[in-house]
Protein backbone atom coordinates (compact mmCIF):
# COMPACT_ATOMS: atom_id res chain seq x y z
CA UNK A 1 0.00 0.00 0.00
CA UNK A 2 2.81 2.42 0.85
CA UNK A 3 4.53 1.74 -2.47
CA UNK A 4 1.38 2.54 -4.40
CA UNK A 5 0.85 5.69 -2.35
CA UNK A 6 4.35 6.89 -3.25
CA UNK A 7 3.66 6.28 -6.92
CA UNK A 8 0.35 8.13 -6.75
CA UNK A 9 2.34 11.09 -5.42
CA UNK A 10 3.90 11.36 -8.87
CA UNK A 11 0.51 11.67 -10.54
CA UNK A 12 -0.68 14.15 -7.93
CA UNK A 13 2.46 16.25 -8.34
CA UNK A 14 1.86 16.63 -12.08
CA UNK A 15 -1.81 17.48 -11.56
CA UNK A 16 -0.93 20.05 -8.88
CA UNK A 17 1.76 21.78 -10.96
CA UNK A 18 -0.51 21.94 -14.01
CA UNK A 19 -3.25 23.47 -11.86
CA UNK A 20 -0.80 26.00 -10.40
CA UNK A 21 0.24 27.25 -13.83
CA UNK A 22 -3.40 27.76 -14.80
CA UNK A 23 -5.21 29.03 -11.71
CA UNK A 24 -2.44 31.12 -10.12
CA UNK A 25 -1.85 32.82 -13.49
CA UNK A 26 -5.49 33.93 -13.47
CA UNK A 27 -4.92 35.84 -10.24
CA UNK A 28 -2.51 38.24 -11.95
CA UNK A 29 -4.39 40.71 -14.16
CA UNK A 30 -2.48 41.31 -17.34
CA UNK A 31 -0.34 38.16 -17.06
CA UNK A 32 -0.07 36.28 -20.38
CA UNK A 33 0.50 32.53 -20.35
CA UNK A 34 1.57 32.78 -23.98
CA UNK A 35 4.23 35.46 -23.65
CA UNK A 36 5.42 35.13 -20.05
CA UNK A 37 7.33 32.36 -18.26
CA UNK A 38 6.05 30.29 -15.36
CA UNK A 39 8.91 31.53 -13.18
CA UNK A 40 7.52 35.06 -13.40
CA UNK A 41 4.52 33.93 -11.33
CA UNK A 42 6.82 33.52 -8.31
CA UNK A 43 9.19 36.40 -9.13
CA UNK A 44 10.13 39.03 -6.56
CA UNK A 45 7.47 41.71 -6.73
CA UNK A 46 4.96 39.55 -8.62
CA UNK A 47 1.40 39.80 -7.20
CA UNK A 48 1.13 36.00 -7.30
CA UNK A 49 4.40 35.17 -5.48
CA UNK A 50 2.71 34.48 -2.13
CA UNK A 51 0.10 32.29 -3.84
CA UNK A 52 2.84 30.15 -5.40
CA UNK A 53 4.91 29.34 -2.32
CA UNK A 54 2.62 26.90 -0.44
CA UNK A 55 1.49 24.75 -3.41
CA UNK A 56 5.08 24.90 -4.68
CA UNK A 57 6.27 23.38 -1.40
CA UNK A 58 3.59 20.67 -1.61
CA UNK A 59 4.69 19.91 -5.18
CA UNK A 60 8.28 19.52 -3.97
CA UNK A 61 7.26 17.04 -1.27
CA UNK A 62 5.14 15.03 -3.72
CA UNK A 63 8.00 14.78 -6.26
CA UNK A 64 10.45 13.71 -3.55
CA UNK A 65 8.01 11.03 -2.38
CA UNK A 66 7.56 9.81 -5.94
CA UNK A 67 11.31 9.70 -6.55
CA UNK A 68 11.76 7.70 -3.36
CA UNK A 69 9.00 5.32 -4.46
CA UNK A 70 10.62 4.74 -7.86
CA UNK A 71 14.01 4.16 -6.23
CA UNK A 72 12.72 1.65 -3.68
CA UNK A 73 10.61 -0.26 -6.22
CA UNK A 74 13.44 -0.52 -8.75
CA UNK A 75 14.91 -3.60 -7.09
CA UNK A 76 17.74 -4.90 -9.25
CA UNK A 77 16.69 -2.75 -12.21
CA UNK A 78 19.75 -0.49 -12.14
CA UNK A 79 18.48 1.94 -14.77
CA UNK A 80 15.18 2.45 -12.97
CA UNK A 81 16.97 2.90 -9.66
CA UNK A 82 19.16 5.61 -11.19
CA UNK A 83 16.10 7.29 -12.67
CA UNK A 84 14.39 7.25 -9.27
CA UNK A 85 17.47 8.74 -7.62
CA UNK A 86 17.59 11.53 -10.20
CA UNK A 87 13.90 12.32 -9.67
CA UNK A 88 14.52 12.41 -5.92
CA UNK A 89 17.43 14.80 -6.47
CA UNK A 90 15.27 16.96 -8.75
CA UNK A 91 12.58 17.14 -6.09
CA UNK A 92 15.10 17.92 -3.35
CA UNK A 93 16.35 20.94 -5.28
CA UNK A 94 12.80 22.27 -5.05
CA UNK A 95 13.56 23.07 -1.42
CA UNK A 96 15.91 25.79 -2.68
CA UNK A 97 13.49 27.47 -5.10
CA UNK A 98 11.91 29.84 -2.50
CA UNK A 99 15.40 31.23 -1.86
CA UNK A 100 16.27 31.80 -5.52
CA UNK A 101 13.45 33.71 -7.19
CA UNK A 102 13.98 35.87 -10.23
CA UNK A 103 13.12 39.57 -10.43
CA UNK A 104 10.46 40.94 -12.71
CA UNK A 105 11.43 41.92 -16.25
CA UNK A 106 11.47 45.66 -15.71
CA UNK A 107 13.79 45.29 -12.72
CA UNK A 108 16.18 43.08 -14.69
CA UNK A 109 16.18 45.47 -17.62
CA UNK A 110 17.02 48.33 -15.26
CA UNK A 111 20.08 46.47 -13.99
CA UNK A 112 18.46 45.23 -10.78
CA UNK A 113 19.70 41.66 -11.11
CA UNK A 114 21.07 40.13 -7.88
CA UNK A 115 22.58 36.87 -6.67
CA UNK A 116 19.06 35.50 -6.45
CA UNK A 117 18.68 35.74 -10.22
CA UNK A 118 22.01 33.97 -10.76
CA UNK A 119 20.95 31.18 -8.42
CA UNK A 120 17.63 30.97 -10.25
CA UNK A 121 19.39 30.36 -13.57
CA UNK A 122 21.76 27.83 -12.01
CA UNK A 123 18.92 25.91 -10.34
CA UNK A 124 16.94 25.91 -13.59
CA UNK A 125 19.89 24.43 -15.48
CA UNK A 126 20.55 21.72 -12.91
CA UNK A 127 16.91 20.68 -12.58
CA UNK A 128 16.51 20.43 -16.35
CA UNK A 129 19.64 18.28 -16.58
CA UNK A 130 18.46 15.99 -13.78
CA UNK A 131 15.10 15.35 -15.43
CA UNK A 132 16.64 14.78 -18.86
CA UNK A 133 18.90 12.16 -17.32
CA UNK A 134 16.00 10.65 -15.36
CA UNK A 135 13.97 10.27 -18.56
CA UNK A 136 16.99 8.85 -20.41
CA UNK A 137 17.64 6.15 -17.82
CA UNK A 138 13.94 5.50 -17.36
CA UNK A 139 13.50 4.94 -21.10
CA UNK A 140 15.67 1.82 -20.92
CA UNK A 141 14.04 0.42 -17.80
CA UNK A 142 10.85 -0.85 -19.44
CA UNK A 143 9.49 -2.16 -22.71
CA UNK A 144 9.34 -0.77 -26.22
CA UNK A 145 6.23 1.41 -25.85
CA UNK A 146 7.49 3.26 -22.80
CA UNK A 147 10.89 3.66 -24.46
CA UNK A 148 9.28 5.26 -27.54
CA UNK A 149 7.21 7.52 -25.27
CA UNK A 150 10.36 8.56 -23.38
CA UNK A 151 12.32 9.26 -26.55
CA UNK A 152 9.44 11.37 -27.87
CA UNK A 153 9.45 13.26 -24.58
CA UNK A 154 13.18 13.94 -24.86
CA UNK A 155 12.84 15.13 -28.45
CA UNK A 156 10.08 17.51 -27.41
CA UNK A 157 12.06 18.82 -24.45
CA UNK A 158 15.15 19.46 -26.54
CA UNK A 159 13.17 21.14 -29.33
CA UNK A 160 11.03 23.51 -27.28
CA UNK A 161 13.78 23.90 -24.68
CA UNK A 162 15.98 25.34 -27.42
CA UNK A 163 13.23 27.75 -28.45
CA UNK A 164 12.80 28.87 -24.84
CA UNK A 165 16.57 29.25 -24.40
CA UNK A 166 16.90 31.53 -27.41
CA UNK A 167 14.07 33.73 -26.13
CA UNK A 168 15.42 33.93 -22.55
CA UNK A 169 17.75 36.95 -23.10
CA UNK A 170 14.75 38.96 -24.26
CA UNK A 171 13.13 38.40 -20.85
CA UNK A 172 16.08 40.04 -19.06
CA UNK A 173 15.98 42.90 -21.57
CA UNK A 174 12.21 43.34 -21.09
CA UNK A 175 11.63 42.83 -24.81
CA UNK A 176 8.55 41.18 -26.32
CA UNK A 177 8.50 37.35 -26.11
CA UNK A 178 5.19 36.47 -27.75
CA UNK A 179 5.72 32.70 -27.68
CA UNK A 180 8.04 31.94 -24.76
CA UNK A 181 5.17 30.94 -22.48
CA UNK A 182 3.87 28.52 -25.10
CA UNK A 183 7.28 26.90 -25.62
CA UNK A 184 7.86 26.55 -21.88
CA UNK A 185 4.40 25.16 -21.15
CA UNK A 186 4.75 22.53 -23.86
CA UNK A 187 8.02 21.47 -22.24
CA UNK A 188 6.56 21.42 -18.75
CA UNK A 189 3.47 19.59 -19.98
CA UNK A 190 5.55 16.83 -21.57
CA UNK A 191 7.63 16.49 -18.42
CA UNK A 192 4.54 16.23 -16.23
CA UNK A 193 3.00 13.73 -18.64
CA UNK A 194 6.14 11.59 -18.53
CA UNK A 195 5.99 11.48 -14.72
CA UNK A 196 2.36 10.35 -14.95
CA UNK A 197 3.36 7.72 -17.51
CA UNK A 198 6.14 6.36 -15.34
CA UNK A 199 3.88 6.26 -12.29
CA UNK A 200 1.18 4.46 -14.29
CA UNK A 201 3.59 1.81 -15.57
CA UNK A 202 4.86 1.13 -12.07
CA UNK A 203 1.34 1.04 -10.58
CA UNK A 204 0.30 -1.53 -13.17
CA UNK A 205 3.40 -3.54 -12.36
CA UNK A 206 2.49 -3.51 -8.67
CA UNK A 207 -0.99 -4.73 -9.58
CA UNK A 208 0.55 -7.62 -11.52
CA UNK A 209 2.73 -8.53 -8.55
CA UNK A 210 -0.33 -8.54 -6.30
CA UNK A 211 -2.24 -10.64 -8.84
CA UNK A 212 0.51 -13.24 -8.88
CA UNK A 213 0.50 -13.32 -5.09
CA UNK A 214 -3.29 -13.93 -5.11
CA UNK A 215 -3.00 -16.64 -7.75
CA UNK A 216 -5.06 -14.56 -10.16
CA UNK A 217 -5.46 -16.51 -13.46
CA UNK A 218 -5.01 -13.29 -15.43
CA UNK A 219 -1.49 -12.88 -14.03
CA UNK A 220 1.55 -14.11 -16.02
CA UNK A 221 1.57 -17.91 -15.77
CA UNK A 222 4.17 -19.38 -13.45
CA UNK A 223 4.02 -23.14 -13.19
CA UNK A 224 6.03 -25.82 -11.44
CA UNK A 225 6.92 -26.38 -7.83
CA UNK A 226 9.48 -25.62 -5.16
CA UNK A 227 10.42 -27.51 -2.03
CA UNK A 228 9.57 -26.12 1.38
CA UNK A 229 11.98 -23.35 2.30
CA UNK A 230 12.53 -22.35 -1.34
CA UNK A 231 9.31 -20.33 -1.75
CA UNK A 232 11.29 -17.06 -2.08
CA UNK A 233 12.80 -18.47 -5.27
CA UNK A 234 9.32 -18.77 -6.76
CA UNK A 235 8.54 -15.20 -5.68
CA UNK A 236 11.75 -13.91 -7.30
CA UNK A 237 10.98 -15.88 -10.46
CA UNK A 238 7.49 -14.38 -10.62
CA UNK A 239 8.98 -10.91 -10.13
CA UNK A 240 10.86 -11.35 -13.41
CA UNK A 241 7.53 -11.22 -15.23
CA UNK A 242 5.74 -8.73 -13.02
CA UNK A 243 8.52 -6.20 -12.51
CA UNK A 244 11.33 -6.86 -14.99
CA UNK A 245 9.34 -7.47 -18.18
CA UNK A 246 10.61 -11.01 -18.63
CA UNK A 247 8.97 -12.70 -21.63
CA UNK A 248 9.44 -16.33 -20.71
CA UNK A 249 11.86 -18.59 -18.92
CA UNK A 250 12.54 -21.52 -16.67
CA UNK A 251 14.54 -22.17 -13.52
CA UNK A 252 15.61 -25.51 -12.10
CA UNK A 253 17.90 -26.06 -9.13
CA UNK A 254 19.17 -29.03 -7.15
CA UNK A 255 20.30 -29.15 -3.54
CA UNK A 256 22.53 -32.18 -3.40
CA UNK A 257 20.64 -34.89 -5.25
CA UNK A 258 17.22 -33.34 -4.61
CA UNK A 259 15.45 -31.15 -7.13
CA UNK A 260 14.25 -28.23 -4.99
CA UNK A 261 13.20 -25.76 -7.70
CA UNK A 262 11.48 -26.53 -11.00
CA UNK A 263 9.67 -23.52 -12.42
CA UNK A 264 8.68 -22.20 -15.83
CA UNK A 265 6.42 -19.41 -17.03
CA UNK A 266 5.60 -16.65 -19.48
CA UNK A 267 5.62 -17.04 -23.24
CA UNK A 268 7.85 -19.08 -25.51
CA UNK A 269 6.78 -17.04 -28.53
CA UNK A 270 5.62 -13.43 -28.14
CA UNK A 271 4.23 -13.25 -31.68
CA UNK A 272 1.90 -16.23 -31.31
CA UNK A 273 1.29 -15.96 -27.57
CA UNK A 274 2.16 -19.61 -27.03
CA UNK A 275 3.07 -20.30 -23.39
CA UNK A 276 6.39 -21.53 -22.08
CA UNK A 277 5.91 -25.17 -21.11
CA UNK A 278 7.83 -27.67 -19.07
CA UNK A 279 9.64 -29.11 -22.09
CA UNK A 280 10.33 -25.77 -23.84
CA UNK A 281 13.95 -25.48 -25.00
CA UNK A 282 15.95 -22.27 -25.41
CA UNK A 283 19.38 -21.15 -26.59
CA UNK A 284 21.65 -20.89 -23.54
CA UNK A 285 24.35 -18.75 -25.20
CA UNK A 286 27.67 -18.81 -23.34
CA UNK A 287 26.46 -21.24 -20.69
CA UNK A 288 27.56 -23.67 -23.41
CA UNK A 289 31.16 -23.06 -22.31
CA UNK A 290 30.59 -25.07 -19.17
CA UNK A 291 29.22 -27.96 -21.23
CA UNK A 292 32.16 -27.76 -23.62
CA UNK A 293 34.58 -27.83 -20.69
CA UNK A 294 33.02 -31.14 -19.61
CA UNK A 295 34.02 -32.76 -22.88
CA UNK A 296 37.67 -31.73 -22.45
CA UNK A 297 37.56 -32.92 -18.83
CA UNK A 298 36.42 -36.35 -20.02
CA UNK A 299 39.21 -36.41 -22.61
CA UNK A 300 41.69 -35.55 -19.86
CA UNK A 301 40.30 -38.24 -17.55
CA UNK A 302 40.81 -40.81 -20.30
CA UNK A 303 44.41 -39.78 -20.77
CA UNK A 304 43.89 -38.37 -24.24
CA UNK A 305 45.36 -34.96 -23.36
CA UNK A 306 47.32 -33.21 -20.65
CA UNK A 307 46.39 -29.68 -19.59
CA UNK A 308 50.07 -28.73 -19.28
CA UNK A 309 51.01 -30.08 -22.72
CA UNK A 310 51.35 -27.78 -25.73
CA UNK A 311 48.34 -27.70 -28.04
CA UNK A 312 50.54 -28.32 -31.09
CA UNK A 313 51.49 -31.72 -29.65
CA UNK A 314 47.99 -32.88 -30.55
CA UNK A 315 47.36 -30.42 -33.38
CA UNK A 316 50.66 -29.76 -35.24
CA UNK A 317 49.24 -27.11 -37.61
CA UNK A 318 48.31 -25.01 -34.56
CA UNK A 319 52.00 -24.07 -34.09
CA UNK A 320 51.80 -21.43 -36.85
CA UNK A 321 52.12 -17.68 -36.14
CA UNK A 322 53.92 -18.03 -32.80
CA UNK A 323 51.43 -20.38 -31.15
CA UNK A 324 53.87 -23.26 -30.67
CA UNK A 325 54.22 -22.72 -26.90
CA UNK A 326 50.54 -22.34 -26.01
CA UNK A 327 49.45 -25.01 -23.56
CA UNK A 328 46.03 -26.62 -23.34
CA UNK A 329 45.51 -24.92 -19.98
CA UNK A 330 46.30 -21.47 -21.43
CA UNK A 331 43.91 -22.05 -24.31
CA UNK A 332 41.06 -23.14 -22.05
CA UNK A 333 41.76 -20.28 -19.60
CA UNK A 334 41.29 -17.57 -22.28
CA UNK A 335 45.00 -16.69 -22.13
CA UNK A 336 46.04 -17.59 -25.69
CA UNK A 337 45.21 -14.20 -27.26
CA UNK A 338 42.94 -15.87 -29.81
CA UNK A 339 39.68 -14.09 -28.97
CA UNK A 340 39.09 -12.96 -32.57
CA UNK A 341 39.59 -14.30 -36.10
CA UNK A 342 41.13 -12.02 -38.71
CA UNK A 343 40.08 -13.99 -41.79
CA UNK A 344 36.46 -13.86 -43.01
CA UNK A 345 34.42 -16.66 -41.45
CA UNK A 346 30.81 -17.40 -42.33
CA UNK A 347 28.37 -20.27 -41.81
CA UNK A 348 29.83 -22.32 -44.66
CA UNK A 349 33.28 -22.32 -43.05
CA UNK A 350 31.93 -23.05 -39.57
CA UNK A 351 30.02 -26.02 -41.00
CA UNK A 352 33.19 -27.40 -42.66
CA UNK A 353 35.37 -28.40 -39.70
CA UNK A 354 38.49 -29.00 -41.80
CA UNK A 355 38.32 -25.54 -43.41
CA UNK A 356 37.62 -23.96 -40.04
CA UNK A 357 40.60 -25.77 -38.50
CA UNK A 358 42.89 -24.35 -41.19
CA UNK A 359 41.66 -20.82 -40.50
CA UNK A 360 42.13 -21.26 -36.75
CA UNK A 361 45.64 -22.61 -37.23
CA UNK A 362 46.63 -19.54 -39.27
CA UNK A 363 45.38 -17.07 -36.67
CA UNK A 364 48.06 -14.98 -34.98
CA UNK A 365 47.72 -14.33 -31.22
CA UNK A 366 46.88 -10.76 -30.24
CA UNK A 367 49.67 -10.85 -27.62
CA UNK A 368 52.29 -13.18 -26.24
CA UNK A 369 50.29 -16.19 -25.01
CA UNK A 370 50.05 -16.47 -21.25
CA UNK A 371 50.82 -12.80 -20.55
CA UNK A 372 47.24 -11.52 -20.70
CA UNK A 373 43.69 -12.74 -20.52
CA UNK A 374 40.62 -11.84 -22.59
CA UNK A 375 37.24 -13.46 -22.89
CA UNK A 376 37.20 -15.74 -25.96
CA UNK A 377 33.45 -15.34 -26.50
CA UNK A 378 33.06 -17.38 -29.70
CA UNK A 379 36.46 -18.70 -30.71
CA UNK A 380 37.02 -20.84 -27.63
CA UNK A 381 34.42 -23.38 -28.71
CA UNK A 382 35.95 -23.64 -32.19
CA UNK A 383 39.42 -24.31 -30.78
CA UNK A 384 38.07 -26.77 -28.19
CA UNK A 385 36.17 -28.69 -30.84
CA UNK A 386 39.21 -29.07 -33.09
CA UNK A 387 41.45 -30.04 -30.17
CA UNK A 388 38.90 -32.68 -29.16
CA UNK A 389 38.73 -33.98 -32.73
CA UNK A 390 42.52 -34.42 -32.71
CA UNK A 391 42.64 -36.47 -29.50
CA UNK A 392 39.38 -38.45 -29.80
CA UNK A 393 40.05 -41.84 -31.47
CA UNK A 394 36.73 -41.40 -33.34
CA UNK A 395 37.55 -37.77 -34.31
CA UNK A 396 34.15 -36.59 -33.14
CA UNK A 397 33.26 -32.90 -33.03
CA UNK A 398 32.57 -31.29 -29.70
CA UNK A 399 28.81 -31.37 -30.29
CA UNK A 400 28.79 -35.04 -31.30
CA UNK A 401 31.06 -35.99 -28.41
CA UNK A 402 28.84 -34.15 -25.92
CA UNK A 403 25.76 -35.93 -27.25
CA UNK A 404 27.35 -39.38 -27.23
CA UNK A 405 29.21 -39.20 -23.93
CA UNK A 406 27.14 -36.85 -21.75
CA UNK A 407 23.66 -35.87 -22.94
CA UNK A 408 22.52 -39.23 -24.30
CA UNK A 409 23.68 -41.40 -21.35
CA UNK A 410 22.01 -38.98 -18.93
CA UNK A 411 18.84 -38.65 -20.99
CA UNK A 412 19.22 -34.88 -21.39
CA UNK A 413 17.39 -32.80 -24.00
CA UNK A 414 20.51 -30.68 -24.39
CA UNK A 415 22.35 -30.15 -27.66
CA UNK A 416 25.42 -28.30 -28.90
CA UNK A 417 23.90 -28.53 -32.34
CA UNK A 418 20.14 -28.73 -32.48
CA UNK A 419 18.96 -31.65 -34.65
CA UNK A 420 16.22 -31.09 -37.20
CA UNK A 421 14.09 -33.70 -35.43
CA UNK A 422 13.28 -31.26 -32.62
CA UNK A 423 10.01 -29.53 -33.60
CA UNK A 424 9.76 -25.75 -33.50
CA UNK A 425 6.86 -26.10 -31.05
CA UNK A 426 9.43 -27.08 -28.41
CA UNK A 427 11.63 -24.03 -28.99
CA UNK A 428 11.50 -20.59 -27.42
CA UNK A 429 12.02 -17.67 -29.78
CA UNK A 430 14.62 -15.06 -28.88
CA UNK A 431 13.52 -11.43 -28.61
CA UNK A 432 16.74 -9.37 -28.60
CA UNK A 433 16.73 -5.85 -27.15
CA UNK A 434 16.45 -2.94 -29.55
CA UNK A 435 19.37 -0.70 -30.47
CA UNK A 436 18.27 2.14 -28.22
CA UNK A 437 17.86 -0.20 -25.25
CA UNK A 438 21.29 -1.71 -25.89
CA UNK A 439 22.87 1.72 -26.22
CA UNK A 440 21.33 3.03 -23.02
CA UNK A 441 21.50 -0.23 -21.10
CA UNK A 442 25.20 -0.93 -21.53
CA UNK A 443 27.95 1.05 -19.81
CA UNK A 444 28.81 3.97 -22.06
CA UNK A 445 32.35 2.84 -22.88
CA UNK A 446 31.17 -0.69 -23.67
CA UNK A 447 28.48 0.68 -25.99
CA UNK A 448 31.06 2.77 -27.85
CA UNK A 449 33.46 -0.16 -28.19
CA UNK A 450 30.67 -2.41 -29.48
CA UNK A 451 30.14 0.03 -32.37
CA UNK A 452 33.83 0.49 -33.16
CA UNK A 453 34.93 -1.99 -35.90
CA UNK A 454 38.52 -1.80 -34.62
CA UNK A 455 37.73 -2.61 -30.99
CA UNK A 456 38.45 -6.02 -29.51
CA UNK A 457 34.85 -6.62 -28.45
CA UNK A 458 33.59 -5.84 -31.96
CA UNK A 459 36.13 -8.22 -33.50
CA UNK A 460 35.35 -10.91 -30.94
CA UNK A 461 31.54 -10.84 -30.99
CA UNK A 462 30.25 -8.99 -34.07
CA UNK A 463 32.26 -10.32 -37.05
CA UNK A 464 34.03 -13.47 -38.20
CA UNK A 465 31.59 -15.02 -37.55
CA UNK A 466 29.67 -12.95 -34.95
CA UNK A 467 27.16 -14.09 -32.35
CA UNK A 468 24.40 -14.52 -34.95
CA UNK A 469 26.22 -17.59 -36.25
CA UNK A 470 24.44 -19.95 -33.86
CA UNK A 471 20.98 -18.36 -34.25
CA UNK A 472 18.53 -19.84 -36.76
CA UNK A 473 15.98 -17.06 -37.18
CA UNK A 474 13.53 -19.41 -38.85
CA UNK A 475 13.40 -21.50 -35.69
CA UNK A 476 14.31 -19.30 -32.74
Amino acid sequence: MLNKALLVCGILSSMLYAAMTVFIARQWPGYSSASQTISELSAIGAPTRSLWLLPGAIYTVLVMAFGWGVWTLAGRNRRLRISGGLILAYGSLGLLWPFAPMHLRDVLAAGGSTLSDTLHIALSSVTVLLMLLAIGFGSAAFGRRFRIFSVATLVTLFTFGALTFFDAPRVAANLPTPWIGVWERINVGMLLLWVVGLATVLLRREDRVAAIGRGDPSAPLVAGQVSRGFEPVRDAFADNFARRHELGGACCAYHGAEKVVDLWGGLRNTQTGEPWERNTMVVVHSATKGLAAMTLAIAHSRGWLDYEERVCTYWPEFAQQGKERITVRQLLAHQAGLFAINEPVDRSIVADLDRLAAVLARQKPAWEPGTRQAYHGLTLGFYESELLRRVDPQRRSLGRFFHDEIASPLGLDLYLRLPDTIPNAHLASIAPPGRVQMLVGFPFRLALDAMNPRSNIYRALVINPGTAIYMDRQRV
